[in-house]
């Protein structure tokens, strides 16, 4: 069986399951359905983080409450053009 592990990127926490086949699926604990996978650690990080900017966008957007351990990754959002976050 293939165990489970986890890895901080950018301040994400990431929980990553070999496939059997190979490759990654990879999730943010913090988020619900904030999930992808790729052939390689690598790809399966850069994927995921990507869906989580998506998500944390969306959500900042919308004025959804962010995991407030997820609060750095809202200046580079704002840095994209955003203004002041305001949820909570």
């Amino acid at each position: 069986m293939t165990e489970k592990f986890q890895v901080v990127y950018k301040w994400a926490t990431f929980e990553f399951t070999p496939r059997e086949s190979g490759g990654y699926d990879a999730n943010v604990p913090a988020i619900s359905n904030c999930a992808s996978g790729g052939e390689t650690f690598e790809d399966a990080l850069l994927k995921t983080f990507e869906a989580l900017m998506v998500r944390l966008r969306e959500d900042y957007r919308s004025g959804m409450a962010i995991d407030e351990t997820l609060l750095p990754l809202i200046d580079s959002i704002m840095e994209e053009g955003e203004t002041q976050y305001h949820g909570g």
